[in-house]
């Protein structure tokens, strides 16, 4: 929170919502509503993570918002920076870059912004689509991303409650919504990379949520408009894709008796759906492997990792 706090030339709400915490992050949370004026509290009950951040959005009330997950932080004074793009173009979404610090280590991640004319100019959904998947650049991640409020509320956009990789269902509803994008080559968030956090630790429920995601991606995509247009259709898929191909990984990495129980009950046509417009040419390979066997994609991540 220090690296929200010390943000400076903005005009800031915090708002901080304690989702039934049980170590000391309440008490801390109240000394900065005592010491900071700008800063607002909201308890609940371990409704979630998507709970927390739709609550975020109904009880903040400035034009713009963004969404810190615990333990991470923000560069210093991005926000500053970033009120003058805020100011010039006015878009729904701005999207930027982060960088994990990997905590065991103790060190941050390198990552290079790539070279390219995709920067600070308005871009609508179709363009931001295309641009980003051809230069390998779509990201969900909703916490490197800075919202227009108004934007979010308007068309009802929302986190699906309950569910993990919540980020990928909301961004593809973004797009259908007519978002106009802003991309900058800022790095403003700086994401803490543990070894047990819920995108690092396989679980069934995780698996499952995946596979919820993308099924409810299949049907927005299906009673959206884009279906009217080959292309952009195809690029849609191709997002979708990625999620499914994102659920091999947890496949792969989950118990053997998980993986079992996972085998039994999988959804066959969500990956044969994947196969037609695979995000890129290794993803085809690895979705045609899983298709064709999915205990021998597991035996042989497996074998890979002695």
């Amino acid at each position: 929170m220090n690296s929200i706090v010390s943000q400076t030339q903005v005009d800031l709400e915090l708002v901080l919502i304690n989702d039934g915490s049980t170590d000391s992050s309440l008490s801390i949370a109240e000394r900065y509503v005592m010491k900071y004026p700008f800063v607002k509290l909201i308890n609940q009950s371990n409704k979630g993570l998507s709970a927390s951040r739709n609550i975020g959005i109904q009880e903040s009330t400035g034009d713009y918002l963004l969404f810190m997950d615990s333990d991470d932080y923000y560069s210093f004074n991005f926000l500053y920076e970033l009120q003058g793009i805020i100011e010039t173009y006015n878009p729904d979404i701005i999207k930027g870059f982060y960088k994990r610090f990997y905590e065991k280590e103790q060190v941050y991640e390198v990552k290079s912004v790539p070279k390219c004319d995709i920067y600070n100019r308005i871009l609508n959904s179709k363009e931001y689509l295309f641009e980003t998947v051809n230069l390998s650049m779509y990201e969900v991640v909703a916490c490197n991303a800075i919202y227009r409020r108004a934007f979010l509320i308007d068309n009802n956009l929302y986190f699906r409650e309950g569910v993990t990789y919540e980020d990928h269902e909301f961004s593809f509803r973004c797009l259908l919504s007519g978002a106009t994008y802003l991309f900058t080559d800022k790095i403003f968030y700086i994401y803490r990379q543990r070894g047990n956090s819920i995108t690092t630790t396989p679980t069934c429920k995780s698996y499952i949520d995946i596979c919820s995601n993308a099924i409810s991606m299949y049907k927005l995509l299906e009673n959206s408009g884009a279906k009217m247009d080959s292309l952009l259709n195809k690029y849609l898929e191709k997002v979708i894709s990625m999620l499914v191909y994102m659920s091999i990984s947890v496949f792969v990495r989950l118990s053997f008796k998980d993986m079992l129980y996972i085998y039994k009950n999988r959804k066959t046509d969500l990956y044969l759906r994947a196969y037609k417009h695979p995000f890129d040419t290794h993803q085809k390979w690895i979705l045609k492997l899983f298709i064709l066997s999915p205990l021998l994609s597991y035996y042989l991540f497996k074998l890979k990792r002695k």
